[in-house]
């Protein structure tokens, strides 16, 4: 149903700004203060391609999917189904390593003095 589908989208919605504020305050809060404009244009530039990916990636892998399935003999709503899930599975298994390194980053705070503040 239509309300499954906001549920279910809600938790990358969620977890995307689990995940992007803290790690883009350790970036911003890394720099030098003469250097805050060209980070955060470089942050920025790096977030919009990684969604543009992220969403070129997803949908090839639906497509590759769903091809597959109704090949294989599925009917159009169950090769649908079947593609969504598979390529959320293939997604987490790419979200894992960048949760990892965001994990093992920690909260790493250093000296103000050294960033020009």
């Amino acid at each position: 149903s239509s309300l499954q589908i906001i549920l279910i989208l809600i938790l990358p919605g969620v977890g995307m700004a689990l995940f992007i504020t803290p790690n883009t305050s350790v970036i911003m809060g890394s720099a030098q203060k003469s250097s805050l404009g060209i980070v955060a244009g470089i942050n920025a530039a790096t977030r919009t391609f990684g969604l543009a990916l992220g969403v070129g990636l997803a949908m090839a892998l639906f497509e590759y999917f769903e091809s597959r399935y109704i090949f294989g003999g599925s009917d159009t709503i169950n090769a649908f189904i079947s593609s969504y899930r598979s390529v959320y599975y293939y997604i987490i298994l790419i979200i894992i390593p960048g949760l990892l390194f965001s994990w093992y980053r920690g909260n790493r705070k250093t000296n103000k003095e050294d960033r020009g503040r």
